[in-house]
């Protein structure tokens, strides 16, 4: 199977899966085991995903990849509910090496050489810029609340400061600053743009059943330019900030 997607370069995108067989459920994972060990010992570059039933190669770490790998896992683990029931997870549980519990029931990834799990994929998307990053402070909601707005103000500037302070900043990290939380990405995606909305959202839902009208109003009046971003957010990229609207 190949996807016919095309890259912004103009390129095809090539994203094949390749059907793996077994013919014994007491050594299901042997043909992935074999993949696994074909690619790791000819050093193929690209990105591979490997379970007992499928495997996944694309040249590059591409969203489209990542959403088949989620297709074939979800595909392998009903095959493992039809023939197991609940207990392929008992099974899972038991075996310690993680990367050979992989082999046998989520699948591995090996992404140019390097072996990884699919519980790994968040974290290698925001690594990546396909997925951004999303830091908390609960403790804003608490000082909202009380209507505590200095230590709110403060607690939001030093957040600002901070970014525009680290290095990620200077090499053009994006970031968007709400008092209550920020997302960050390597590059503005929509991805990001989205979140980004969410987490605003989210904040202004909260404002809003806190504070009826017209003390609302004069929340945010009170707030005035020493922390513009409390009630709008701020956007931070490369430095440079700015407000975000949609």
């Amino acid at each position: 199977m190949q996807s016919n997607s095309i890259r912004i370069d103009g390129r095809p995108l090539e994203v094949n899966v390749r059907r793996l067989v077994f013919s014994d459920w007491k050594n299901y994972a042997e043909a992935a085991t074999q993949e696994q060990e074909r690619i790791l010992n000819a050093d193929l570059s690209g990105c591979w995903y490997i379970n007992p039933i499928s495997c996944v190669h694309s040249p590059d770490p591409v969203d489209e990849f990542f959403e088949e790998v989620a297709r074939r896992q979800g595909a392998w683990c009903r095959m493992l509910d039809r023939h197991f029931g609940k207990g392929w997870r008992t099974m899972r549980k038991q075996t310690k090496d993680r990367y050979q519990r992989g082999v046998e029931f989520e699948g591995v990834l090996i992404l140019n050489g390097e072996l990884a799990l699919p519980e790994d994929i968040p974290e290698i998307r925001r690594l990546l810029g396909q997925l951004p990053r999303v830091t908390r402070r609960n403790r804003a909601f608490q000082l909202l609340k009380q209507r505590r707005l200095d230590e709110l103000k403060n607690l939001t500037d030093e957040e600002l400061r901070l970014r525009q302070n680290s290095d990620r900043s200077a090499e053009g990290y994006a970031y968007f600053i709400l008092p209550h939380a920020t997302v960050e990405s390597p590059v503005v995606t929509p991805a990001f743009i989205e979140e980004a909305n969410l987490r605003k959202r989210e904040w202004h839902r909260t404002v809003d059943r806190l504070f009826p009208m017209p003390e609302r109003r004069r929340f945010f009046d009170d707030v005035g330019d020493l922390c513009e971003l409390i009630p709008r957010g701020l956007l931070l990229v490369a430095e440079r900030p700015t407000s975000i609207t949609r």
